[in-house]
């Protein structure tokens, strides 16, 4: 059991402004050599009861597995094998829909928000009209099936990669981590940019060029928008396009109509 001065001790580190971070318990017993005497189980269990009871906490922690770790369990499947940790798989039925009923034809990997769920769908019957049958991962994610290496695998055997642009995936870790393994894996990249928002998103996405933003999560998609990067990326507006001369205009010569779209692109 942690004392309430030791507790105290721990709240007034975390509260140095040095120390203002995020932070796992099992970095903090070893940062506070008190690792000896307390375990990190029994210092998060702590800080979770404290918190509970604060109003206003002013320092963040968590009892999920750190930055690292979560790297680990996204890039090293292959190398390190299958581990059977339920949290990461799936638990609910697929999204049954008849056009896009799971198959071995699919060509596109489809990135997005979950917010964005119901967009997708319709960006998804467009690009059935243009020959591209989407991996949509609530439809093709089977029960019971391993979250990671079907994605993973899905963007490795495709051949196209697209992404639906809102506001949304731009706070999106895991689409980001998506984004990154199709850059690595030089996969064929189209970015649809949604019109409705077009004017927030260019703003979002000016501010992340200039460097207003940080973290790997936004140099990732840094280098999504950088057209300098890679001129294989290739956008589209959705659902309307008659911004096309709108976005070209402000630096994005790689916009495509819709009538110009296909597999050579």
């Amino acid at each position: 059991m942690i004392s309430n001065q030791i507790l105290d001790k721990i709240i007034n580190y975390l509260n140095t402004a040095a120390n203002y971070k995020w932070a796992t318990a099992n970095t903090l017993v070893k940062r506070l050599n008190i690792e000896d005497k307390f375990s990190a189980l029994a210092l998060d269990d702590a800080l979770m009861r404290y918190y509970q009871n604060s109003n206003d906490p002013k320092i963040r922690f968590s009892t999920l597995p750190s930055a690292t770790n979560l790297n680990v369990l996204w890039g090293a499947v292959s190398r390190v094998g299958r581990r059977n940790v339920t949290d990461i798989r799936r638990t609910d039925t697929p999204l049954r829909i008849k056009e896009f009923n799971s198959s071995t034809d699919k060509n596109m990997f489809l990135s997005y928000s979950f917010k964005d769920s119901d967009l997708v769908l319709d960006l998804a019957r467009k690009l059935l009209k243009h020959g591209f049958n989407p991996w949509i991962a609530e439809i093709d994610i089977l029960e019971r099936a391993h979250i990671n290496e079907s994605v993973i695998g899905a963007i490795s055997a495709l051949p196209y990669f697209g992404t639906l642009v809102t506001e949304n995936i731009l706070n999106s870790t895991w689409s980001a981590k998506e984004i990154d393994f199709a850059f690595h894996n030089k996969k064929d990249i189209h970015g649809f940019l949604h019109s409705d928002t077009l004017e927030l998103l260019v703003e979002n996405i000016n501010d992340i060029q200039a460097g207003m933003n940080t973290g790997r999560r936004i140099e990732i998609y840094k280098k999504l928008f950088d057209t300098h990067v890679n001129d294989t990326i290739k956008f589209l507006l959705y659902p309307l396009e008659d911004e096309v001369d709108y976005v070209k205009g402000i630096g994005y010569d790689n916009v495509l109509r819709w009538q110009e779209l296909n597999k050579k692109n």
